[in-house]
């Protein structure tokens, strides 16, 4: 969001002016995260637990990549996404040139990934569920990068069922 406070913008830049629609894209699942834009890349991430890098200027998918298993709704101990894969909004390092997304892995818990702007998967790193509940941890909050770190934070599903205890975990982006 341009900067640590979240602020959505960056100095400097002119005003956005009249805005317009100028391509759409299903991508087969839901994205609840805010699509980056990141030159002339648009990275956005589904409930399928799929990465895709789409054209700026023309919506045309230049790749996609499966980071996680994405979990049915039957499968959770309650929650309201069917299914329920990334969520969050993902983030970009310009130091390490990564994306950073964190993908459901099935019942077992949670994967953080770092790609490339190619497609390439270059960090993957399983989370540890610190309740040792991982079926009621979900992360849906926007992820953070700073002082050499990348944060994601975990709450409970929909519902607020079980013995899920929020957390906010820093990984390395090394």
């Amino acid at each position: 969001h341009g900067n640590g406070a979240r602020t959505g913008t960056v100095a400097g830049l002119p005003a956005a002016g009249r805005l317009s629609v100028a391509w759409t894209r299903n991508l087969g699942a839901a994205v609840y995260g805010q699509p980056l834009v990141i030159g002339s890349t648009v990275i956005a991430a589904t409930e399928s637990d799929q990465v895709y890098a789409l054209s700026r200027t023309t919506g045309a998918v230049r790749w996609h990549q499966r980071i996680g298993r994405s979990l049915p709704l039957p499968d959770q101990p309650c929650g309201d996404i069917n299914p329920l894969g990334i969520t969050s909004t993902p983030a970009y390092d310009p130091q390490t040139r990564l994306v950073y997304v964190v993908g459901q892995n099935g019942s077992r818990g949670h994967v953080l990934a770092g790609l490339t702007l190619t497609g390439q998967v270059k960090v993957r790193v399983s989370l540890p569920a610190f309740d040792n509940e991982p079926a009621y941890d979900q992360q849906r909050g926007a992820l953070a990068i700073g002082n050499g770190y990348v944060y994601v934070v975990f709450g409970g599903h929909y519902g607020d069922c079980g013995p899920y205890v929020g957390t906010v975990e820093a990984v390395p982006v090394s």
